[in-house]
């Protein structure tokens, strides 16, 4: 065989090696695809599912203050109420103390009132009696006055048989005399002291009258100023109510936004969990794709690999809390705190196998360094390489950003071996 038939089969040959490297990359390329497409689609229905959740919180959060709110007014407001209904109840006390006076007085009242009329009847029996002495003593008169007292005495003399008669008669005539005008001085003594009696008994009850008048218009006062407490208790009580109804509106609100947010949760997790299946697969896809393809990238074997940017770690390798969804997981790389487009630089000679826009990177290359190795970053502003082409190290292949799921400039840089995730620090010297 000639040597231009050597190198034309040799050509060949490197030709075929070419084209099934490139078909290799290609259906690498094509296999992944599916799957990350996958994995964002699922992280795009998180991300809109974790916003909801967001503002069910925020809505949460909102509702809360406002049912605080609701409860200090309904503090505020069931203390005004107690003391209200104290008030009430201590001026309901001071009526039935006067009540109690009232009753008291008119107890008194009664009591006077039948003694007038007691004494009433006694003057009324005293007249009666004093007219009846009076008709008798009349009756005396008018028949001394017809019988002259000389002429009566003067039979009294003639009709005696002696001195001692005369005597005995003429006392007796005397004796009724003094009698009679006795009568009826003491009647008339007894009246006098009857209508005493009776102006004492009724200075008496008008005094016990006006008594009563005065507790009867204080009672009245207390009444209606009770009557305004029980009028601003009874405003209370109402604007309680209605704050118990708002609170009770906002505890049903609450406990409906806490249900959505855990039917939200729960979608959340099927997502994950059906991203961790892919992830799954996606990892498995590498380490075919490792496994199978021909190293066609740039000669890396034994360069180390370097810190692609220059700035501190701001997360590092391993298990965290996200800090933008705020959910536990593993952190697959390290974040590297940079400037707003300060360079990235390839950490390792190698082929861009990978140059996408996701939700969680932004924009994201993947360099394939040969024997299984690749090196990811993400979170990119501009990019400067394309997928095939073959980078060296340092050569800058694209600018810090915040890019995709980010709370601020920075590169995410991850380490894979045959696709697993690996810690970087284990590769990179200083980092």
């Amino acid at each position: 065989m000639t040597d231009k038939m050597k190198k034309k089969i040799l050509s060949l040959v490197l030709c075929c090696v070419l084209i099934s490297g490139l078909n290799s990359v290609q259906a690498f390329a094509a296999s992944s695809d599916s799957l990350q497409n996958q994995i964002d689609a699922n992280k795009d229905k998180i991300d809109d599912l974790q916003d909801q959740k967001n503002q069910i919180q925020n809505t949460k959060n909102q509702e809360n203050d406002k049912l605080k709110s609701i409860q200090d007014q309904l503090d505020k407001k069931s203390l005004e109420l107690q003391q209200s209904q104290g008030k009430v109840d201590e001026y309901q006390g001071k009526i039935n103390t006067l009540q109690g006076k009232i009753n008291s007085v008119q107890s008194d009242i009664n009591k006077t009132s039948k003694d007038i009329e007691s004494v009433e009847k006694d003057i009324e029996k005293k007249e009666q009696e004093e007219a009846e002495k009076r008709e008798l003593l009349g009756m005396r008169l008018r028949a001394a006055y017809k019988t002259n007292i000389g002429e009566q005495i003067l039979g009294v003399i003639l009709g005696s048989d002696n001195l001692t008669d005369f005597m005995q008669k003429m006392t007796v005539i005397t004796t009724i005399m003094q009698k009679d005008n006795e009568l009826i001085t003491e009647v008339k003594k007894v009246q006098e002291d009857l209508k005493s009696k009776q102006k004492d008994l009724s200075s008496k009850k008008s005094e016990l009258d006006k008594q009563k008048s005065d507790v009867v218009a204080q009672q009245s006062q207390l009444k209606s100023a009770q009557q305004s407490l029980m009028q601003q208790r009874d405003d209370n009580k109402q604007k309680y109510d209605e704050l118990s109804s708002l609170r009770n509106q906002q505890n049903s609100i609450i406990s409906s936004l806490s249900d959505t947010e855990k039917k939200i949760a729960a979608k959340v997790a099927d997502l994950e969990e059906d991203n961790e299946s892919l992830q799954k697969q996606l990892d498995s896809t590498f380490n075919s794709i490792n496994n199978e393809k021909a190293d066609d990238g740039v000669a890396s074997n034994g360069q180390a690999f370097n810190k692609p940017a220059s700035g501190p770690i701001t997360d590092d390798y391993g298990p965290r809390t996200n800090p933008v969804t705020g959910l536990k997981g593993f952190h697959t790389g390290v974040d590297i705190g940079a400037p707003l487009g300060a360079p990235i630089k390839a950490s390792k000679s190698g082929t861009v196998v990978r140059v996408e826009l996701n939700s969680i990177y932004g924009h994201m290359v993947i360099i394939d360094h040969g024997n299984g190795y690749q090196t990811m970053y993400g979170h990119m502003k501009i990019v400067y390489v394309q997928v095939g082409q073959k980078v060296t190290q340092s050569t800058v292949i694209a600018l810090v950003g915040s890019e995709g799921r980010s709370t601020g400039p920075h590169v995410h840089f991850e380490i894979r071996v045959n696709g697993q995730a690996k810690n970087p620090h284990d590769y990179v010297s200083g980092l």
